[in-house]
């Protein structure tokens, strides 16, 4: 799980089909407005701070610079598109909330219609390039988002400051280059000049887990890896950030279910 900003030059972007799954959650944010539609049963995703438990047939909405990460893997369609490119650069847009479930929108049957058969057009739009003229696929991203927004605004607008965001990032983006060393709250507070409870404060409110949680997770995502790479139980946890391989087998087993021995041997007669 990294930090990651990303601004892509496409404007219009819809994946049908989207699998979220463990390698590709990270931490990011972009410039640009993420919807999407569940496909699969279940599946968690944590948008500025907040976790929403997404299920079939449920729409989520992440606005311009939230930072959001997929907890756990879905089947969805996802699509994404700039603001600028609804609104021509002239007036605001209202906000929609974050987490529309199924049965709200099966309430209103003229509305799931609607949608339906703006995402069936949706499949048939190619990716649009920054600056490209595709009056069609403009109109059908302008009309679902006006469609929901209209039914479905989002009550209260959640305001986050700049600076803690840029704290928040700062603090990330370090453990990601250094979470195979020997680190702590205390050793990351002193290296970015923050005050530790202050830095354990910050993180645990933009990401909803402990810094501790989040290196741990860090660590065994490596060591998964290593060991599907060959390497020993002992190489694994060293290499990946663990100062003993008991301290490595415990977190392990808690965080994925099973042994790191079993993971091997799986990866063995597979």
């Amino acid at each position: 799980m990294k930090i990651q900003h990303e601004s892509h030059n496409r404007i219009m972007v819809f994946w049908p089909e989207f699998k979220s799954s463990e390698k590709s959650t990270y931490f990011h944010w972009h410039e640009n407005i993420e919807f999407i539609y569940v496909l699969s049963d279940s599946f968690k995703i944590l948008i500025d701070s907040t976790t929403y438990e997404a299920k079939k047939g449920d729409l989520i909405f992440i606005g311009e610079h939230c930072v959001h990460l997929f907890l756990s893997s879905g089947t969805m369609y996802l699509g994404q598109f700039s603001v600028s490119l609804l609104l021509g650069g002239h007036q605001s847009l209202k906000p929609v909330k974050p987490h529309i479930t199924a049965e709200e929108i099966a309430n209103d049957p003229v509305l799931a219609n609607r949608l339906n058969h703006l995402f069936e057009l949706m499949k048939t739009t190619n990716i649009v390039e920054k600056n490209d003229k595709n009056i069609f696929a403009q109109n059908i991203f302008s009309a679902f988002y006006f469609a929901v927004a209209e039914k479905f605004p989002q009550e209260e607008q959640k305001s986050s400051s700049k600076k803690e965001r840029k704290d928040f990032y700062g603090i990330v983006n370090f453990i990601n280059e250094h979470f195979s060393e020997n680190i702590t709250v205390t050793n990351i507070a002193k290296s970015l000049y923050m005050d530790r409870g202050k830095l354990s404060k910050l993180f645990t409110k933009y990401s909803a887990m402990s810094v501790s949680d989040y290196i741990n997770n860090l660590r065994i995502t490596k060591a998964k890896e290593l060991l599907e790479n060959g390497y020993s139980v002992t190489q694994a946890a060293l290499e990946s950030g663990f100062q003993s391989v008991r301290t490595f087998n415990n977190i392990y087993k808690n965080i994925t279910g099973t042994t790191p021995s079993q993971r091997k041997q799986k990866n063995h007669f597979d």
